[in-house]
C-alpha cells in the first residue's frame, strides 16, 4: 500500500499528513510516491500551521544550508505567528 493509498496526501493533493503512523513507520517507502511527485509539498501536523516539506536529499540539503530558510517564525519579518514548537506545545495542552 503507498502513502497515497493509505490516505497520507489529502486527496486534494496539497496537504501531507506529517502524522500519519505509515510516514512515521517507514518514511523512506511512504515518501517514495511523494518524491516521484513534487520536490516540494505542504505537510501539516494537528495544532500546526501548515509547512513545506521538502521531499528530496539535495532539495533537503539545499533548504538545510539556506540561511533564508527558518522554522523561527520570529525571525521573519512582519510574521504573526509562533514559533512551530510553540504551536505544537499549545495544541498538546488542549488535547
Amino acid at each position: 500500500m503507498t502513502a497515497a493509498e493509505h490516505g497520507t496526501i489529502e486527496p486534494d493533493g496539497e496537504l501531507l499528513d506529517l502524522a500519519d503512523q505509515e510516514l512515521v513507520r517507514d518514511p523512506f517507502t511512504a515518501y517514495a510516491p511523494v518524491r516521484e511527485r513534487e520536490q516540494m509539498v505542504r505537510g501539516r501536523v494537528q495544532g500546526v500551521d501548515p509547512m513545506w516539506v521538502a521531499t528530496r536529499h539535495d532539495d533537503i540539503r539545499t533548504v538545510m544550508s539556506d540561511p533564508r530558510f527558518t522554522i523561527d517564525a520570529a525571525t521573519v519579518p512582519g510574521a504573526p505567528v509562533a514559533h512551530r514548537t510553540e504551536q505544537t506545545w499549545r495544541s498538546a495542552s488542549r488535547s
